[in-house]
């Protein structure tokens, strides 16, 4: 997989596809896998500096999807 960013309709999207995508896509079992990791890396940093703050995740026609509060977060 790779974390790329595709191109967004909105700022504040960031969108994790498979390489070869859109033959290639995202299971159900690896979405909630790149939910785990996302928490895990939000977890780890440090409490001062950038609080990432996200709004929403989903998983849609074999793309997760981050929805981000701000470009800090999305970046």
């Amino acid at each position: 997989m790779s974390n790329r960013a595709m191109p967004a309709a909105r700022e504040g999207i960031r969108t994790i596809v498979c390489n070869g995508h859109p033959e290639v896509q995202v299971r159900r079992e690896n979405f909630v896998s790149i939910q785990r990791v996302i928490g895990v890396l939000v977890n780890e940093l440090p409490e001062e500096g950038l609080i990432p703050t996200l709004i929403n995740t989903y998983w849609t026609k074999g793309t997760a999807v981050v929805v981000c509060q701000d470009e800090g977060t999305r970046n």
